[in-house]
């Protein structure tokens, strides 16, 4: 996800395959929570504040929240926020997917040097419940201006 459409890589989540065996891995207590998932992001808000000179500038921050489907059903929410480290493009972001089984926290850094604007990498950092200990990456790609697609890979 880049900055001005804050879709994010994880941002963090959609659709090549299906995720009922990521859901079967990460629902299950018996089996390790490692594997991929997919999810379809829709986005239902977006807003910008623009704290310093007009324009993009240091400390500029938005928050975003939207809807996450899988095989056309919705199966959770996601909320974000990035800041504008500076007037280049560059933001730190984080995500969190709200899921059945727990919440999931993603980590990325956008902008030149950083993350690309169509294909993201983002960073896996933790969670709720189920994902607690979860550690991977995301990989997202944008299908729109309201919406991304991320796939989830969760390490053992």
């Amino acid at each position: 996800m880049k900055w001005k459409t804050a879709t994010a890589s994880a941002a963090v989540v959609v659709a090549t395959g299906g995720v009922a065996g990521g859901w079967a891995a990460a629902s299950s207590a018996s089996t390790p929570l490692a594997g991929s998932f997919t999810l379809r992001a829709h986005q239902t808000s977006f807003h910008i504040v623009d704290t310093g000179k007009r324009g993009d500038s240091a400390g500029d921050f938005g928050t975003l929240t939207g809807k996450l489907f899988n095989s056309g059903h919705q199966v959770g929410r996601y909320v974000g926020q990035c800041v504008q480290m500076d007037g280049r493009g560059h933001s730190l972001c984080n995500f969190v997917f709200a899921l059945p089984t727990g919440q999931l926290d993603i980590e990325a850094a956008y902008g030149r040097g950083l993350n690309g604007n169509r294909r993201t990498h983002d960073a896996v950092v933790g969670g709720t419940r189920t994902y607690a200990t979860a550690r991977g990456d995301a990989v997202g790609r944008e299908t729109g201006a309201t919406g991304f697609i991320e796939v989830v890979h969760l390490q053992q």
